[in-house]
């Protein structure tokens, strides 16, 4: 069976078409009200019989396209079995299913909402918005049906999946390239290691803008009356409203950020020639410490990665002062906080990382 990929939408919104080469059978992942036309449009142009549409959540941030598009083209409208959308025709368990010609693989991902799901493929998952790319993190959990505990156990299972699966998330604020579940895990903070009661004490610390509106979209996705669906706009500008499903850690001006010091490549080379010499952790992998970023000297190497469980290494440290470093200051952030969740007293990051300090 030959199934073709592709990506839709020119915004921060991802819809996903699936075909089965063979058949020219289609579905449709987490189609938008505003770009239904343009749905319709690709798939008549490429020769496409659309058979099912699939929400990966009820979604919070914009209108869904799977009523409409129910409606138009006769096709199966899918979501998981806890869904509390009314126009949805099939609601699938866990496991494996053929959509049309096309076999998938269902879980069942709460967190983010409690009807989440990802499918999964031979090479890839769609993720919905349990987990986005990169710095994007996570989708909020704030929301209705939002809870930090089944996020982390759901994060859990999909660590427990293959490495070289390529994520495909509904959102992508930072115009980021997909990558594998084995790179997310050095790239997201929502994949540090972590047991689940320090990713509760790590989800306290999230900051979420205004959701009420959200909550009115909700309300009527779940409702699916059509005209309701077709007439409504968020107060902000359009359907899809910039990052307004990412947590607070992956934007600027964050709780996160904000509540770990940075100090800069000079502050850092004056105190390393004072006394207290603060302890230098480098968290980045062991091939970066070569070439034209090169470690420094006396420095604790612990890729990010694995901060959580060799932390035991660092507990003679707790309370002098460590400066935690990275190529660009992101992953360095990111170690910062494990070990402030931790009890860690004085932890701060080197501001631009490497790039930072070989600059003169």
């Amino acid at each position: 069976m030959d199934i073709v990929y592709d990506a839709l939408n020119d915004s921060s919104c991802r819809t996903y078409v699936i075909h089965d080469k063979q058949s020219h059978e289609a579905i449709l992942v987490d189609p938008v009200m505003d770009f239904v036309d343009f749905y319709l449009w690709h798939l008549n142009l490429n020769g496409l019989t659309l058979t099912h549409v699939v929400d990966t959540h009820t979604h919070a941030d914009h209108i869904s396209g799977s009523a409409a598009l129910k409606e138009l083209s006769r096709c199966e409208y899918v979501m998981h079995r806890s869904s509390r959308v009314s126009g949805v025709t099939w609601r699938l368990d866990e496991g494996m299913h053929r959509l049309g010609d096309i076999p998938v693989g269902v879980m069942h991902t709460p967190g983010h909402t409690k009807d989440s799901l990802c499918l999964v493929f031979p090479d890839r998952i769609f993720v919905g918005d349990l987990l986005f790319l990169d710095e994007g993190g996570a989708g909020r959990l704030d929301l209705p049906g939002g809870d930090a505990g089944e996020h982390w156990d759901s994060l859990q299972r999909i660590l427990g999946l293959p490495e070289r699966l390529i994520v495909f998330p509904a959102h992508d604020y930072r115009h980021c390239v997909p990558s594998s579940i084995g790179v997310q895990k050095t790239r997201n903070v929502f994949l540090t290691p972590r047991t689940r009661d320090e990713y509760l004490v790590f989800a306290k610390s999230l900051g979420y803008g205004p959701a009420e509106w959200m909550r009115d979209v909700v309300r009527l996705n779940e409702a699916c009356c059509l005209a309701d669906l077709q007439a409504y706009v968020p107060p902000q500008s359009g359907n899809c409203c910039e990052n307004s499903c990412e947590s607070s850690t992956t934007t600027g001006d964050t709780a996160l950020e904000t509540s770990i010091p940075h100090i800069s490549a000079s502050e850092l080379r004056a105190r390393c020639q004072g006394s207290p010499v603060p302890i230098l952790v480098d968290v980045r992998e062991n091939d970066e410490l070569v070439g034209d970023l090169p470690a420094l000297s006396n420095i604790i190497h612990i890729p990010v990665g694995q901060i959580s469980e060799r932390i035991d290494e660092l507990a003679v440290y707790k309370q002098k002062s460590i400066v935690m470093i990275c190529r660009s200051g992101k992953r360095a952030l990111r170690a910062a906080l494990v070990l402030t969740e931790t009890g860690f007293t004085d932890v701060s990051v080197l501001a631009g990382g490497m790039l930072a300090w070989v600059q003169k």
